[in-house]
């Protein structure tokens, strides 16, 4: 994963449809993750020091760009060796209990709602005879704000008018040009339906 980079993915995790964005700023792993129905929101920054120190503690360390980079793997499915889980508190509660060996289901304690909102996107390293947990924890960050997102729509249609004005149907790609061919019309940015 190269720095400015974003990696985006649809994961299912328990039944439940999620979408996902990686973004590599400068010296920042910035991980977001939406519900698709419900439009919760989980998001968190991680310094290299984080990572590093997290990844020091499962007694696998990882530099943060091989770290970023085998979180790239699993969104885009691209390496049998890693894959991806999310989890609440009380989940990571009992994989932790699990891997100590405690039988049977423990009692747990109250959590505080910022803790039981809160989800941890598990990185899950497998080797011939390992299985490491990398736990990030995102705390819950509500729902997206509709002003927001319409202002993102807006720029979004303005820059897909000004790539269609800069060259037409010629440039864009056989898809989109069926669709200009079929006499489909996209909405103008300055449309009253936002």
């Amino acid at each position: 994963m190269e720095v400015g980079s974003v990696v985006l993915g649809d994961m299912e995790f328990r039944g439940v449809e999620f979408s996902l964005k990686l973004e590599l700023e400068e010296e920042v792993l910035v991980v977001e993750i939406m519900d698709s129905v419900t439009a919760d929101q989980w998001r968190r920054e991680f310094d290299p020091a984080y990572i590093e120190n997290l990844t020091r503690k499962t007694g696998n360390f990882k530099q943060f760009p091989i770290f970023c980079n085998m979180l790239e793997s699993a969104v885009n499915k691209t390496s049998e060796a890693v894959a991806l889980d999310l989890l609440t508190y009380a989940d990571l509660e009992l994989l932790r209990n699990r891997k100590a060996g405690v039988v049977g289901r423990p009692r747990l304690q109250p959590q505080s709602p910022a803790l039981s909102a809160k989800r941890y996107l598990i990185l899950i390293y497998t080797v011939e005879f390992d299985r490491i947990h990398y736990p990030l924890p995102l705390p819950y960050q509500g729902k997206p704000d509709p002003a927001a997102l319409q202002r993102e729509i807006r720029a979004l249609r303005a820059e897909l008018c000004a790539m269609r004005t800069r060259g037409g149907p010629k440039t864009l790609d056989p898809e989109t040009r069926k669709l200009h061919a079929e006499g489909y019309n996209y909405p103008s940015p300055d449309s009253s339906n936002i």
